[in-house]
């Protein structure tokens, strides 16, 4: 069964240079597909009863004429808006990536989730996702700074920069990465994804073997795009939180100094299965 409701950040609707591109009808008719979408098995996928709908099938669930579909439909793909599958099926990429997140995150608590929860240390923060919700600020947070123009917080770029191995740092500068960041942000990346993308790279042969000998620069990597090449390659097993005390520490002193945390990390410190190291979470 559905969910009566779904995740919407008006600063990131507003914010959203491909659909800012777009006319207002044409907005409206994204809308109302979101809606149908929320609705859908699977999630996000443009399905009614199992099926893509006809044009006019879509004008006459979105109160249109076919042809305002048509040319909305046209104008959104042009733009970017949302992708299809191989057999033409519409989906948002967002919607599909927050249920595909909610569903490891279910996972997670079924099989018992962080051994810490059993001791009660963090428990289960019972906010809606309604507005003033602080489980969701973090991530609305984040998502802002795609959206806003590419002005990246200090925090971020501090981030990509201490994920690095040290041969990839001494190949770049933090004023290359917050200007291809910056540049990739424009182009529609997600700093979560682009961020779970270089892991993957530095935690790959191609860039670890001889000690990181033959990484790239940081900002190669992200200038032309070329983390993509590696957005769909596991960054490595569940993070061990014993792996990365220093990252772990830092994530937490943002997490403490304004909500800034990103959702390549998990679950935050509110909620349950966050893999924060418990003495680390006692303060939460």
């Amino acid at each position: 069964m559905s969910k009566p409701w779904m995740k919407f950040y008006p600063a990131d609707w507003q914010a959203d240079p491909a659909l800012r591109s777009c006319a207002i009808t044409a907005r409206g008719l994204w809308l109302e597909m979101l809606c149908i979408m929320q609705k859908s098995q699977p999630v996000g996928h443009l399905l009614v009863n199992g099926k893509s709908p006809t044009t006019r099938g879509l004008a006459t669930l979105c109160g249109a004429t076919e042809r305002e579909v048509v040319r909305g439909l046209a104008e959104l793909e042009s733009a970017g808006v949302f992708s299809r599958l191989d057999d033409g099926t519409i989906f948002s990429r967002r919607m599909v990536r927050d249920e595909e997140r909610a569903a490891e995150a279910k996972e997670i608590g079924a099989r018992g989730g962080n051994p810490a929860l059993k001791s009660g240390v963090n428990p289960r923060d019972k906010a809606t996702d309604n507005g003033g919700d602080k489980a969701q600020k973090p991530e609305a947070r984040i998502q802002k700074e795609n959206a806003r123009d590419a002005r990246l917080s200090d925090e971020i770029i501090d981030l990509v920069w201490s994920d690095a191995p040290p041969k990839a740092r001494e190949r770049s500068s933090k004023a290359d990465v917050r200007r291809t960041l910056a540049a990739a942000v424009k182009r529609g990346g997600e700093v979560d994804s682009i961020m779970r993308a270089l892991k993957a790279y530095w935690r790959s042969e191609d860039a670890s073997k001889d000690d990181g000998a033959y990484a790239k620069g940081i900002h190669r990597m992200i200038e032309g795009d070329r983390w993509r090449d590696w957005a769909s390659a596991p960054a490595g097993s569940t993070i061990n939180p014993a792996d990365e005390p220093i990252n772990w520490a830092m994530r937490m002193t943002f997490w403490r100094k304004d909500g800034t945390w990103l959702g390549a990390w998990g679950p935050t410190p509110r909620e349950k299965g966050c893999q924060c190291p418990s003495d680390l979470l006692e303060a939460v």
